[in-house]
């Protein structure tokens, strides 16, 4: 009888695509086990991104569109009826799948990833860590909170798959070219980019601009404004969003990575990055980035917040390219963890072996939440309500 492992994710493409992605690229072929990925819009909450490329190997994909203004009991039940059988795996990547699975009472296994150190995935556990069978992180950081919170849960840590490794540039850096630098990932506040400009400045006021060049890779909210900030900036080039062919030929050519992000799981990033030779200069204390960067091996570690810090490392290492040489040739064994069939076999092995924990599911008749999150109060009625903003409660 053929297994069927369901994984629903935001149909955003960032770190959590790659990774459902990289899970089944990676995996050992088995005819008994099908795959379905469930990519889920969420619309009316204003935020703009890059939707998911449908490029899973094997797998079956479906989308699913709700509304914030929508009763979510009736969202819940809507997504419920793409669980055909009670056989089937569900690996949630958000949240709402998990609570799928404990308000409706679904007799399925549950696998909870938890993505990032970030509070809304910890209020997901908060609610609905009962019926969830099994907890996979990847950085020392949230495993050590995990176990402290939930002391009854199976939890696992298992670093997740890089994907297919490239050769570094065999260019080192020459005191007669620029050093080239480089800041990937979503422009907006979480991920440090409203700091970029400032960095930039402390790093111009000791350098001149014609030591250095920055590219900066990314989409989201901030992506006009910092646009405008770097328009006649002759060393800046602003790319936008780019695909992960770019990216990693991006990290090819480059010296470092600025990576000010202020939260995160384990940056895919920083992984991309040292891969193809490329220093971080990372800030510690941040999720996943002490589990990669071996401060002053492989890369820097600076205080959390301290753009000043960060400034002067970068700095530093631009006048200092026997030292980014240096780094670069130096054997650190920090990417094994990351062996992408390895990894994948991982994942697919104890996903595999979840079963339904002990205890039984009922169907909860209230969802925690808004008042209007009833079973029996019309999904149409609950919308133009909503629709008003009248009290963010209802």
């Amino acid at each position: 009888m053929k297994k069927r492992i369901i994984y629903f994710l935001p149909n955003k493409e960032a770190g959590v695509s790659a990774i459902v992605r990289n899970l089944l690229l990676h995996r050992q072929i088995n005819a008994n086990i099908e795959y379905r990925i469930v990519l889920l819009n969420s619309h009316g909450d204003g935020s703009s991104y890059n939707k998911v490329i449908k490029d899973f190997k094997f797998a079956e994909v479906l989308e699913f569109d709700y509304s914030v203004y929508d009763n979510s009991y009736l969202v819940l039940k809507k997504l419920g009826r793409l669980v055909t059988s009670s056989d089937d795996i569900i690996v949630d990547n958000d949240g709402l799948a998990s609570k799928m699975v404990h308000y409706l009472g679904l007799k399925n296994a549950l696998v909870y990833i938890l993505h990032g150190d970030f509070e809304y995935y910890y209020n997901v556990l908060k609610e609905v860590n009962r019926s969830i069978d099994l907890i996979i992180t990847y950085s020392i950081k949230m495993n050590s909170k995990l176990r402290n919170l939930y002391v009854n849960n199976r939890i696992e840590k298992i670093y997740y798959p890089a994907g297919a490794l490239v050769s570094p540039s065999s260019s080192q850096s020459k005191a007669n070219k620029r050093i080239r630098l480089i800041f990937v990932g979503s422009l907006d506040e979480r991920k440090g980019a409203h700091k970029i400009g400032l960095i930039y400045d402390k790093i111009v006021e000791r350098v001149p601009v014609n030591k250095f060049e920055l590219s900066i890779v990314g989409g989201g909210d901030l992506f006009e404004s910092i646009l405008k900030r770097f328009c006649d900036v002759d060393n800046v080039s602003v790319l936008g969003w780019q695909d992960n062919t770019y990216v990693m030929s991006e990290f090819l050519k480059s010296d470092i990575v600025i990576f000010p992000s202020l939260s995160e799981g384990l940056p895919n990033v920083l992984v991309e990055a040292l891969v193809c030779g490329c220093i971080p200069v990372a800030f510690e204390d941040v999720s996943g980035v002490e589990d990669l960067i071996e401060n002053g091996l492989n890369g820097f570690l600076v205080r959390k917040n301290d753009y000043q810090l960060m400034s002067q490392m970068i700095v530093e290492l631009i006048n200092n390219p026997v030292l980014i040489d240096s780094v670069k040739s130096n054997d650190c064994d920090v990417l094994d963890n990351f062996n992408s069939q390895n990894q994948a076999s991982a994942y697919e092995f104890h996903i595999l072996g979840t079963n339904i924990s002990d205890g039984e599911r009922v169907k909860n008749k209230y969802i925690s939440g808004r008042v209007l999150d009833k079973i029996w109060i019309p999904n149409i009625i609950v919308r133009i309500i909503r629709a008003f903003n009248i009290d963010k409660r209802l």
